[in-house]
């Protein structure tokens, strides 16, 4: 009797007792749920590889030594040193330093005074009438040589482009030992990031093969 109504039931297209619960227990989960389950593998993966990102950037990418100095640029001539002030609303004064920090960056005076390979960086500091002057070389004597020359003669650079306003420098270059590392987090950020797209993936196309071998 037993086997008369399995076989009925099978040959009608109906499941046999107890079929339809296997079936059910068999059904794929959702991506959500399925994912949400292997979430650990998108963690794991984003520190291996956020591990990998800092080991590289502070181990073997080589770091230099950096030198600054700030310079205050206003429109106004009778500015006197000690007198710092949040830029203005005009825009004049504000396409000055603009203007001025694109000259000191391009200057061929400036850039021929970079010597043993070391760089340069010019920056507005937003919404200040001040331009910061980063020099990095390979040794910290390097650093600090250059950013002094290159103190002394972007002042007059100054005078030289303009016959109104002034230029003056507010701090002047630090002789300092420490290794400047500026690519260690973003180094990080990115490799995590891509370790966990990476790690996403993976579930991604387990999922997908788990589902068509259904």
């Amino acid at each position: 009797m037993d086997q008369y109504y399995s076989s009925y039931y099978n040959q009608n297209g109906a499941p046999a007792p107890g079929q339809g619960f296997e079936q059910k227990a068999k059904k794929s989960d959702p991506f959500g749920l399925f994912f949400l389950k292997r979430c650990w593998i998108v963690l794991l993966a984003a520190l291996v590889f956020a591990g990998c990102g800092f080991l590289v950037a502070r181990f073997i990418v080589p770091a230099g030594y950096l030198s600054s100095f700030t310079i205050l640029v206003s429109s106004e001539s009778n500015r006197s040193d000690d007198q710092l002030a949040p830029i203005s609303g005009n825009n004049e004064n504000k396409q000055l330093i603009k203007t001025f920090a694109v000259i000191l960056e391009r200057s061929d005076k400036i850039n021929g005074l970079l010597e043993n390979g070391a760089k340069m960086e010019v920056s507005v500091l937003e919404d200040t009438e001040l331009i910061q002057i980063k020099v990095i070389a390979d040794s910290p004597h390097d650093a600090y040589s250059c950013a002094t020359q290159i103190q002394k003669y972007s002042v007059d650079l100054f005078g030289y482009y303009y016959n109104y306003g002034r230029a003056f420098c507010i701090d002047s270059p630090k002789f300092t030992t420490n290794r400047y590392r500026p690519f260690v987090l973003p180094s990080v950020l990115i490799s995590a990031g891509a370790g966990a797209l990476l790690g996403f993936i993976a579930v991604s196309v387990w999922y997908a093969l788990k589902k068509s071998k259904k």
